[in-house]
């Protein structure tokens, strides 16, 4: 089992939630679409997680040569869901937010404090999975 797509659906379901904190503290439309952007994130590395889950069955008399190809296929689900469901609401609630008249909240520090916690999180996540794959091998 992949350790780096579980890492990833911890880290970018911390970073969802703080965001959404930030977003409900602040009410700032971009904040509400980074915890979108974030959720679709989560969705991408939970629906990866099936397809390898999935992927590791064996044959069967439905399916003489095993389920390897199945990843495949849920890799496929993950990037048409994230692509039409993430761009969806976030092409929403943009268009929304440049229609009203609502004052944007400047940068505040809990803003910083959230792009900085996602940074650190988002870093982990690449270490995980360099050092899973062996680090590049030439």
């Amino acid at each position: 089992m992949s350790s780096s797509v579980s890492i990833s659906i911890a880290t970018n379901s911390a970073i969802a939630a703080a965001k959404g904190f930030g977003w409900v503290v602040t009410g700032s439309p971009t904040l509400f679409a980074e915890t979108v952007h974030s959720l679709a994130d989560v969705g991408n590395q939970v629906l990866l997680k099936v397809g390898e889950i999935r992927g590791k069955g064996g044959p069967d008399h439905l399916h003489p040569f095993g389920r390897g190809q199945e990843k495949f296929f849920w890799a496929l689900v993950s990037a048409v869901s994230v692509f039409f469901i993430g761009c969806g609401i976030n092409l929403y609630h943009g268009i929304h937010s440049l229609t009203a008249s609502v004052a944007v909240e400047p940068f505040t520090p809990l803003i910083i404090g959230l792009l900085l916690f996602s940074l650190a999180l988002e870093s982990y996540t690449p270490v995980v999975a360099y050092k899973e794959i062996g680090g590049l091998k030439g």
